[in-house]
């Protein structure tokens, strides 16, 4: 291989990677929630939500059947 060769193939390369960084960058990060209910300090279920009505909906349960709860937020 030449110089040209190469310089190019790097150059590609290196756009390539560019293009792939710039996609993760415009990539929305991702909330999942962790819920957690309990009577007392006894822990009665656990529960993973992807999105905001799912959580709700699973606080309306715990609230419902006399839980306490916790939710804790995880971006991914």
């Amino acid at each position: 291989m030449d110089f040209h060769t190469i310089t190019l193939n790097q150059y590609e390369f290196m756009q390539d990677m560019l293009d792939r960084g710039k996609q993760l960058q415009e990539t929305d990060p991702k909330t999942v929630y962790y819920i957690e209910a309990f009577t007392g300090d006894r822990l009665q279920w656990t529960e993973w939500a992807t999105d905001e009505e799912e959580r709700e909906s699973l606080i309306r349960d715990a609230v419902a059947a006399g839980f306490t709860y916790t939710v804790e937020t995880e971006v991914q």
